[in-house]
């Protein structure tokens, strides 16, 4: 297993259940889109389309025309506000005393339909002076993030843009 580097509390928890080996990966980012391209084309790799937002990341991807040498557009790092409460086994934080750390994360499980732990890492700020978006929640509450934040609702992925008044944003709930 070929894992990110800096996602260290995934990689410990893989070798403490001693089933894979797991090598670091090489983060050069320009070598792992031509190799992932490659891989797809080659039908070496495959994903299922249980993993929709692994497919919309995948084709969110495109390079600068305008660059002389290879280089990915960075306009599709969506992203929640830093002030966006987190809820982990170990409290609530605000993604913002998230940089930098890895640790557990209470995520939704779409097959069982029922909240689940993950793990998060490399938390980090994707892009600065962004437009910003606010939803607010049948509750009061507010969720703030770019205009292709992908939000989970009650009838898939849909980008926060695309939100109607009638979604159903689903909740991890506590």
């Amino acid at each position: 297993m070929i894992i990110d580097p800096s996602a260290a509390s995934m990689i410990a928890e893989i070798k403490k259940h001693g089933r894979f080996a797991v090598q670091p990966a090489n983060n050069d980012v320009l070598d792992g889109i031509r190799e992932t391209a490659a891989a797809f084309k080659s039908g070496k790799l495959k994903v299922t389309k249980n993993c929709s937002g692994a497919i919309m990341e995948f084709s969110a991807y495109r390079w600068d025309d305008k660059k002389q040498e290879d280089k990915p557009v960075k306009e599709n790092d969506h992203c929640l506000t830093g002030d966006t409460i987190v809820n982990t086994p170990d409290g609530d934080f605000r993604i913002d005393e998230l940089v930098g750390k890895n640790g557990p994360v209470y995520c939704y499980d779409e097959k069982n339909k029922r909240r689940a732990v993950s793990v998060f890492h490399n938390v980090r700020m994707t892009r600065q002076n962004a437009e910003i978006y606010e939803v607010v929640l049948s509750d009061g509450r507010t969720i703030k993030a770019t205009a292709d934040h992908l939000m989970l609702t009650a009838t898939g992925w849909k980008q926060l843009i695309d939100l109607r008044p009638n979604d159903k944003i689903i909740e991890v709930g506590l």
